[in-house]
């Protein structure tokens, strides 16, 4: 289930509920095996440091979602889906143009789920595909599921699978769900630290990258803003608060000790580590403690980036994650102590542009639900960042410095401005993120971390062009 601000959407999700008894034979050192596809070959289908047992009864699994919004819905997915004959004949149906189909559909929810959430409604499957099922479901959010009892179980049936839903239904926001055995992280404390850390870095490295690269693009084209998904209180950055939740979470599952409330609340809080950008670790999905299951959020309707995640997680799992044991301590952004860094005006400015979402009266979700204080995120103490990864030299320590420096007072300026009525709230919105971007353009701290990864995995200079 994807929580989001859009009214009404139609998901296509797939979920993993446990291993498969299935072997692939990687190399001896897979650290030698060179990239021989646009993506990683099929040898990277085993974690690294699996016992004998793992590899008779577990490889690595895939799962996916697709959401569509009400007003996107393909030809495509409104005639695989029509609703039930009693509530529209078919004929009646197939006459309608795409636009009529989009409004009835909105105007009829009730009668097409007239049960509710988590029920089969009256969309129906009137042409036959193995990987959807025959009825919609519809969410507590409003959304409505299409769930496949089915795994997943090689790289090829998880692409191939991507493909037929973009061909078929055309494109929708997409997530994906990566499984393996868990023994390869919860052996001992120290593969836990290093898992955290590996999250980390990727994490960090694909939401500074994503920055950078938003603000290349509107250079090129002005009228492109980047940074939206600090405007989205489920695709925000990483929070110290949620960091710390998740490093409890982690070692929690690791030591069988996590509770039943606690698992609730990975997925029905706003204050869970994977109401972020990051790649999430999802114990509440998995069902069992034998699979490690990590859920990619951050692709929006990029199937290619999809292909590109799940791709990266089998390199570095199918190699020895232990060097990034090191990043387990690395501090994020701190949506309190940093927002606080900004003038009054500034904070004001930000609170009344970006409005936060309704949330419960508790004031860790109050926080967790502001997304005005997401742009306090240059603010972050990026210097453990450098002396944990062994680069904190003048050159890069100042470069930062003067990023924030300069970030902080342009904001302020523009909160000036913008209470002086010389700008609207959108302008004031656009600038803002642009602002965001250009630090991360300007710091590099996400080549920094890439770096870092290459000197600890040499291989991954040899096909990160495929991630």
């Amino acid at each position: 289930m994807i929580r989001s601000l859009r009214p009404v959407f139609f998901v296509l999700q797939l979920v993993l509920f446990s291993g498969i008894a299935f072997a692939a034979v990687l190399p001896e050192n897979p650290d030698k095996k060179i990239c021989d596809s646009k993506f990683l070959p099929p040898a990277y289908e085993l974690p690294y440091g699996a016992s004998s047992t793992s590899i008779k009864t577990g490889h690595y699994t895939y799962g996916y979602e697709v959401e569509y919004a009400l007003a996107e819905l393909s030809p495509g997915f409104l005639n695989y889906y029509m609703p039930e004959p009693d509530l529209v004949p078919r004929k009646t149906w197939i006459a309608k143009t795409v636009e009529e189909k989009r409004e009835w559909i909105k105007a009829n929810m009730e009668r097409l789920f007239p049960e509710g959430n988590k029920h089969e409604g009256k969309l129906v499957l009137v042409k036959e595909n193995s990987l959807f099922p025959k009825k919609l479901v519809l969410d507590e959010t409003g959304n409505v599921e299409i769930i496949s009892p089915d795994i997943l179980h090689s790289w090829d049936e998880f692409t191939s699978a991507l493909d037929v839903i973009d061909r078929e239904l055309g494109e929708g926001y997409v997530q994906a769900t990566f499984g393996q055995t868990s023994e390869v992280v919860y052996r001992d404390a120290k593969m836990a630290d290093a898992y955290i850390g590996l999250r980390f870095a990727l994490g960090e490295m694909d939401t500074l990258s994503k920055l950078s690269s938003g603000y290349e693009s509107h250079l090129k084209t002005p009228e492109y803003i980047p940074g939206k998904s600090f405007t989205h209180p489920f695709l925000g950055p990483m929070a110290q608060y949620k960091a710390d939740f998740m490093r409890r979470v982690v070692h929690q599952a690791r030591s069988g000790a996590l509770k039943e409330d606690t698992i609730k609340q990975i997925s029905k809080l706003d204050f869970s580590y994977k109401y972020t950008s990051y790649t999430a670790f999802r114990p509440d999905v998995a069902k069992t403690s034998k699979l490690l299951l990590n859920e990619v959020r951050d692709c929006v309707k990029s199937f290619d980036c999809l292909k590109r995640r799940i791709a990266r997680e089998r390199f570095f799992f199918s190699h020895n994650i232990a060097p990034f044991e090191v990043l387990e301590g690395v501090r994020h952004h701190d949506p309190v102590s940093n927002f606080q860094l900004m003038s009054e005006n500034a904070r004001t400015m930000l609170e009344e542009i970006f409005a936060a979402r309704e949330t419960t009266p508790e004031l860790v979700e109050k926080i967790a639900a502001s997304t005005a204080r997401n742009f306090s995120y240059p603010l972050t103490d990026w210097f453990t960042w450098l002396e944990l990864m062994g680069m904190d030299t003048e050159q890069n320590h100042n470069r930062i410095k003067d990023a924030q420096e300069a970030y902080n007072n342009k904001i302020a300026r523009l909160s000036d401005r913008y209470h002086a009525k010389e700008i609207d709230k959108k302008t004031a919105q656009n600038e803002v993120r642009i602002a965001l971007a250009e630090f991360a353009h300007t710091t590099k701290i996400h080549v920094m971390i890439e770096d870092w990864i290459v000197r600890k995995f040499p291989l991954y200079s040899h096909v990160k062009g495929g991630f």
